[in-house]
């Protein structure tokens, strides 16, 4: 629809999305990437979800898992999560990259024993610390290729699948290398750090190399 990416409105067993990307559902308040109306157990990998008003929506009773995905909110006002239940999201080793004015979360969970609704979670930060998940997620510019047309590679001095071939960039995202340990990077194209890439092309033939001169990024302070 034109409000919602993908509307998961019936309950069935357990859905997995697995190198989707979703961009540009930015029609009101209430349009998201996914929205969730049905107990389903639903888990977002290696994914993207690019300039949206909302990530995820709904209820969440089923459970949200969100790994190796790469999430950017459009603008100001705009959120990753704006749901009813934080407590059954679970997530790691994403990139979470907010803008000015966007939020992490609107969205009930329980602190110091007790249930509040809803909350606010503004950084990653808020968010790592109220509810224990993303621990090893970035707030990062992915660098993308050209995610205003489509393309969602990382950018990779190293070298990345183009349209017309491989294509070597300037500059090397920090999602490179920066996916889960303990996913198979075998898939991946050499060099390729041993570690799969965080995005859509994560542990595939497609994902963007890894640089061979040795550079350090700090990803925290």
């Amino acid at each position: 629809s034109e409000t919602y990416g993908i509307d998961i409105n019936t309950a069935c067993q357990n859905l997995t999305f697995r190198g989707c990307a979703i961009a540009g559902f930015t029609n009101g308040n209430n349009s998201a990437c996914v929205n969730i109306r049905a107990s389903t157990a639903i888990n977002w990998l290696d994914g993207v979800m690019w300039s949206n008003r909302v990530a995820f929506a709904g209820t969440v009773a089923g459970g949200l898992t969100v790994s190796n995905s790469v999430v950017m909110p459009v603008d100001e006002g705009s959120i990753v999560y704006s749901v009813d239940n934080a407590g059954s999201i679970s997530g790691n080793y994403n990139d979470f990259y907010l803008g000015p004015g966007a939020s992490m979360a609107l969205a009930s969970t329980t602190i110091f024993g007790s249930t509040r609704a809803p909350l606010q979670f503004v950084t990653l930060a808020d968010w790592v610390a109220a509810t224990g998940q993303d621990r090893h997620s970035l707030s990062h510019d992915p660098q993308l290729g050209g995610p205003a047309w489509g393309d969602f590679a990382l950018q990779s001095q190293g070298g990345r699948v183009g349209g017309t071939g491989l294509v070597t960039d300037l500059v090397t995202s920090v999602l490179i290398d920066a996916g889960n340990p303990g996913a198979t990077a075998t898939n991946e194209p050499a060099p390729n750090g041993n570690r799969v890439n965080i995005g859509r092309d994560s542990g595939t033939s497609l994902a963007s190399r890894t640089p061979t001169n040795a550079q350090l990024t700090a990803v925290s302070l």
